[in-house]
């Protein structure tokens, strides 16, 4: 044998013998190869895998007795969870010496071994119907029903669609498409099966176990047992469960006590700097657990509490890596105390306050406000809608939508989108503010900067700041604003109103200030470089007095009193254009907001 083959077979001896920490050559996992990984880096490989085949996989459902026919759901609606260990085992399996042998010397035929996939039963549920739904009438499986009185056995009806048992087999491995025939069904779980569902619950009920914790021993009684089972249809079997969620009740009101929450690593800002606190682990009774235990657990068995540890979702090493360390902007805009608008205002700065725009995000107020409405916390105040004053649920939130424009104008930030309002409101620089509305207009900000923004928020009885903390990374931003040009009066605008009688005058709005256009601009640095050189414009409304009058009405011309300040929030329909010039990043140190 030549010396070249001697090596290579040296070589492939050495590979062979391998401890077996490698997955063999030629092996993929879920269509994934991961064929010659050491096991840690295709664990690595097979989760990030799966987080795609999660986030962007469909499921579709498809018959060929119905030409056209599919329903499609995400592998994220059915809970997927990968079940990845499993998969390795099965690999590493078939990794005799022989097959490392061949593979090494590049004769190894490879292995095709499944990623099979945790489903949440609920996502399974919703499949099933939607597919059943359309095909005809779903087959109804036999249950068990729990009463006043005890547990009863329903019988099932047959129907016509697809074999459930089939399809929840078939989506063990999340395939792309499953074809399955229509028929005839039958009730998908048999009377025997629920009779026998029914004696494993009877028996649970019969000889109820105890649970030891500390402080005690806490018996179960047949009745709190009764209130939590559960039977699921997993045909053709029929499950018997425990309602985590009602077993939980249970044991918190004795041993509640045991449960500590846990607390994420937080930043907590001091003046221009921002310290991090570290995050605390938490206990909590595992619900889930616990209703698997005391569901296996032998008649009148006693069951220790299992407690699980919760980790932080965030540590204090994950903050720091952010690179969060100082204010770079902070804006504050003032307001009259004690309005409905301001509550509005107050409950915006609970949903803003502590949010992290990382490095290449945006932030959308609107998403991070969500719909304003009463039961989330918000309540009528006046806006902006159609030219007119209105009032409106979250009336007020503009306010915030302002002085978290101009921090973020002076953070140096990328402005993505936002809108002036309609009128010039004198507490806001000219036009340097923004308006909000559910549905648009909005205010996005997007951080082109490779450090994380931390956004802090606060309002008193009668002024809002928002500051923001970052890198200062030598970021630098200068403004100017031109005086205001092209001056519009405001006018009494008058209308007939067939509702109002004869003579009768209402004034639904008065005349306010004139209309203008502004411009102002702004260069952001990093160090001495310019990153970026802009220019906007907007042309403000003037606020036109409107009135209605009655069919015989003179239509008497109202004096400009100047309308209240206060309403700010709402969607306008200004004619105004922000023209934005420049590309890039922002900078920012602080700049004192314009009075108003």
């Amino acid at each position: 044998m030549a010396i070249g083959g001697l090596g290579l077979l040296a070589g492939a001896l050495a590979a062979a013998r391998d401890d077996g920490t490698r997955i063999p050559e030629g092996v993929t996992i879920g269509g994934l190869d991961v064929g010659g990984l050491r096991t840690e880096v295709a664990r690595s490989a097979l989760r990030r895998h799966a987080k795609t085949v999660v986030a962007q996989g469909v499921v579709s459902v498809v018959t060929p007795d119905r030409p056209g026919f599919a329903v499609r759901i995400s592998p994220s609606v059915l809970g997927a969870r990968p079940r990845i260990d499993e998969a390795l085992r099965a690999a590493q399996d078939s990794d005799s010496f022989r097959s490392r042998l061949l593979g090494a010397v590049g004769l190894g035929g490879g292995k095709r071994v499944p990623l099979r996939w945790t489903l949440d039963g609920d996502g399974v549920e919703l499949l099933v119907d939607r597919v059943q739904s359309r095909l005809g009438r779903r087959p109804r499986p036999a249950t068990v029903e729990v009463t006043a009185s005890g547990l009863k056995v329903v019988a099932g009806r047959a129907g016509r669609g697809i074999d459930e048992a089939r399809l929840i087999a078939a989506l063990d491995t999340l395939p792309s498409r499953i074809s399955l025939p229509v028929s005839r069904q039958p009730a998908q779980v048999s009377v025997d099966e629920a009779r026998r569902a029914k004696a494993e619950a009877q028996a649970l009920l019969d000889a109820p176990p105890a649970v030891r914790g500390p402080g005690g021993l806490l018996r179960l009684t047949a009745v709190q047992l009764r209130t939590a089972l559960r039977f699921r249809a997993v045909a053709p079997r029929l499950d018997v469960g425990l309602d985590p969620g009602a077993v939980g009740a249970v044991l918190r009101g004795r041993f509640g006590g045991v449960e500590r929450a846990m607390r994420d690593a937080r930043i907590v800002p001091h003046g221009q700097v921002v310290d991090i606190v570290d995050g605390r682990p938490g206990r909590g009774i595992d619900d889930d657990a616990m209703a698997r235990a005391l569901l296996a657990a032998a008649p009148g068995a006693t069951v220790r509490l299992i407690v699980r540890t919760v980790q932080p979702d965030r540590t204090a090493a994950d903050l720091r890596a952010l690179g969060i360390t100082r204010q770079v902007s902070e804006f504050t805009t003032p307001y009259a105390c004690c309005q409905p608008r301001v509550t509005n205002i107050q409950r915006a700065v609970e949903l803003l306050d502590g949010r992290i725009i990382a490095p290449g995000a945006r932030l959308s107020l609107n998403e991070v406000l969500g719909q304003r409405t009463l039961e989330r916390g918000f309540v009528s105040a006046p806006q902006i809608a159609g030219g007119k004053f209105e009032e409106a649920v979250g009336g007020g939130v503009s306010q915030v939508a302002t002085t978290l424009y101009n921090a973020a104008f002076f953070a140096g930030l990328d402005i993505v989108t936002h809108t002036p309002h309609e009128f010039y409101i004198s507490r806001y620089p000219m036009g340097r503010e923004a308006t909000l509305s559910w549905g648009g207009p909005e205010l996005v900000v997007r951080n082109d900067w490779p450090a994380a923004v931390y956004v802090s928020a606060s309002a008193t009885s009668d002024s809002i700041t928002v500051r923001m903390y970052s890198d200062p990374l030598d970021r630098r931003v200068e403004t100017t604003s031109g005086a205001p040009t092209d001056p519009v009066d405001p006018q009494v605008k008058t209308e007939v109103d067939p509702a109002l009688p004869p003579g009768e005058e209402v004034v639904d709005m008065q005349m306010g200030t004139g209309g203008f256009t502004i411009g102002y601009t702004r260069k952001v640095y990093r160090g001495a470089k310019l990153l970026r050189d802009e220019t906007y414009r907007w042309t403000y409304h003037p606020e036109n007095g409107l009135v209605r009058t009655g069919p015989s009405g003179t239509g008497t011309t109202t004096d400009g009193t100047t309308a209240p300040d206060t309403p700010d929030d709402g969607g306008t329909d200004g004619s105004g254009d922000t023209t934005t010039d420049g590309t890039t990043t922002g900078t920012g140190t602080a700049q004192p907001p314009a009075p108003g």
